[in-house]
């Protein structure tokens, strides 16, 4: 037996009544026809190139033994038949077929007799199922959790940023030992993702490049560099076919800016019009198989998507506790704000202002002032209460509001 992509080799030999060597003498020439039977249909397909001028439609191969014919180590005529088998990736189980010699005849007459042993007439092969595919697992990543327990209501939460992760099955079965056996193969992607109906993606306004190598697709923001080093602050995502575990790895960095269709802010926009909340990445990849008997086969191309659920800025009450002479950084938005600006109200009685990365906000309670908010990068913010500055009830607590849109404008 062999795996697909592997040679089934089968050996016709020439002995005398007492299984000793013969000899065939010049012009001498022995036809041999054997006969393909199996539970299944044998057709040239099976085989590289139709082996051994196999015949689909009588399921017969002709072959000829004469003095050139090689010997074994006993002097013997042995003539190999050899099957290269296919890679075609179809999932076929156990394909198993019988060789039979149905007949042999001599060219000259040389010999008084020429039999079939009927005791070793036939032999069997088997074709084991090479690399197949079934189908890859989709996955999906939500924006909104680059910051862990952010604003859980007691210290302000996780301001460290974490990257988003997913890890599916891409669907494909390789036989143990493949690489021993059959041959190399690679996994690798085809092309760049796609996203229906969007040309061209962005992350905080900038647009997005794709570097796609071999098994690994790094989307990144910045100049566009081509085959070349890409810088580990521009990545956005990254994605890797794993062969050895037969899985693809999604690491996300940055936001991707979710694209609208239709307008969202007419009646019933929402249920009208795809507001992109989620955008789904879609890939293609495909096998290429080299073999020992000389076969380089690639595969249709296969299908799998991550899909990128968008994040929203917070938009509901928050209670934070500080401690005294101590500051407090807290995330608005996983996303950077949109325009690098928020709107703040700051109780000083003239409602909301504008303000943009590295200002300071002074907060009111009153005509007193009890601390100031830093506009960070990255959605966040930092309160600084005033010196010495402490409040135990629950009465007008320090405050304000805010108004804000991330890149993507939610």
């Amino acid at each position: 037996e062999v795996v697909e992509g592997g040679n089934l080799v089968h050996n016709i030999q020439l002995i005398d009544k007492d299984g000793k060597s013969v000899i065939i003498p010049d012009g001498e020439e022995i036809t041999v026809t054997l006969k393909y039977t199996t539970n299944h249909d044998i057709k040239d397909s099976d085989f590289v190139n139709g082996s051994n001028q196999y015949n689909e439609t009588t399921k017969t191969i002709t072959v000829t033994i004469d003095k050139n014919t090689p010997k074994d180590e006993n002097g013997i005529y042995k003539l190999p038949i050899t099957n290269k088998t296919q890679v075609d990736f179809d999932k076929e189980s156990t394909e198993k077929y019988q060789l039979e010699i149905t007949g042999v005849s001599q060219e000259k007459n040389t010999y008084e007799n020429i039999t079939i042993d009927s005791k070793n007439s036939s032999v069997t092969g088997t074709i084991l199922d090479g690399i197949t595919f079934g189908t890859p697992v989709d996955s999906k990543v939500d924006e909104d959790n680059f910051y862990q327990n952010d604003l859980n209501g007691t210290d302000g939460g996780n301001v460290t940023k974490s990257n988003l992760t997913a890890s599916e099955s891409l669907g494909i079965t390789i036989p143990a030992g493949y690489e021993d056996i059959v041959g190399t193969y690679t996994i690798n992607f085809t092309g760049n993702p796609t996203v229906a109906g969007v040309t061209k993606l962005t992350s905080d306004g900038k647009d997005i490049h794709f570097q796609t190598i071999g098994n690994k697709i790094i989307a990144y923001i910045g100049t566009d560099v081509g085959n070349g080093a890409v810088n580990t602050n521009n990545k956005v995502f990254e994605i890797v076919l794993n062969k050895s575990t037969g899985k693809y790895n999604y690491t996300q960095y940055k936001n991707i800016d979710h694209p609208k269709s239709g307008n969202v802010n007419e009646a019933n926009g929402k249920e009208n019009y795809n507001d992109n909340d989620n955008i789904d990445l879609n890939f293609k990849f495909n096998i290429t198989t080299t073999s020992k008997n000389g076969q380089t086969v690639t595969s249709d191309p296969q299908d799998f998507k991550v899909t990128v659920n968008d994040s929203t800025p917070l938009a509901n009450n928050q209670d934070l506790i500080v401690y005294e002479d101590n500051t407090l950084q807290f995330v608005l938005s996983d996303g950077a704000f949109k325009g690098r600006e928020i709107y703040i109200d700051n109780n000083d009685g003239k409602g909301f202002e504008k303000y943009e990365i590295n200002d300071t906000v002074k907060i009111y309670e009153g005509s007193k002032e009890v601390g100031t908010i830093k506009i960070l990068e990255e959605g966040k913010l930092e309160f600084k209460p005033a010196e010495d500055y402490s409040k135990y009830t629950n009465d007008n607590l320090p405050n304000f509001k805010y108004q804000v849109s991330d890149t993507d404008g939610d």
